[in-house]
């Protein structure tokens, strides 16, 4: 008597990504990280530093005419930006980090949720859409980064 085997595609990828470590970065947000972030959130609302988002519609925004309101720090040529889309919107947080000296920068777009929406990057002046284990991994950077940091 054969056996039969229903294998489900989508699941099977789900765990080889888990054990290859490519699984999405923080899946399983913490109340305090997303606290954490959201209070970024609300500190990066009260700056006054607005300005346009150039290559919106790369990370998915429906037009390039989006301005944000931005934090960030630079230290030792590494710089990076927590920025929010205005007027406020689903999925409008923008992290970014990189060396201005390489003209190299990772873009993510991501919520208070802290899932990867879309990723862009820009190596050597030339902006393209990004995505993979490497991204992933940057994004994760970005994020632990804004936890990590205290607000005062």
């Amino acid at each position: 008597m054969a056996t039969m085997i229903v294998v489900c595609r989508p699941l099977m990828l789900a765990g080889v990504m888990a054990l290859m470590g490519l699984a999405p970065a923080l899946a399983q947000v913490t109340p305090a990280q997303r606290q954490k972030f959201e209070a970024w959130v609300e500190h990066t609302n009260r700056t006054q530093e607005t300005g346009p988002m150039t290559n919106a519609t790369l990370l998915g925004f429906a037009t390039d005419q989006v301005r944000r309101r931005q934090i960030g720090d630079t230290r030792d040529g590494f710089s990076r930006l927590f920025a929010v889309v205005i007027p406020a919107q689903a999925n409008g947080i923008i992290l970014a980090a990189g060396r201005a000296d390489t003209a190299t920068y990772g873009v993510h777009r991501t919520g208070t949720h802290l899932r990867r929406i879309s990723s862009g990057r820009n190596i050597n002046r030339v902006v393209s859409k990004w995505d993979g284990a490497e991204c992933e991994r940057d994004f994760k950077e970005q994020v632990q980064y804004w936890l990590d940091r205290s607000l005062s």
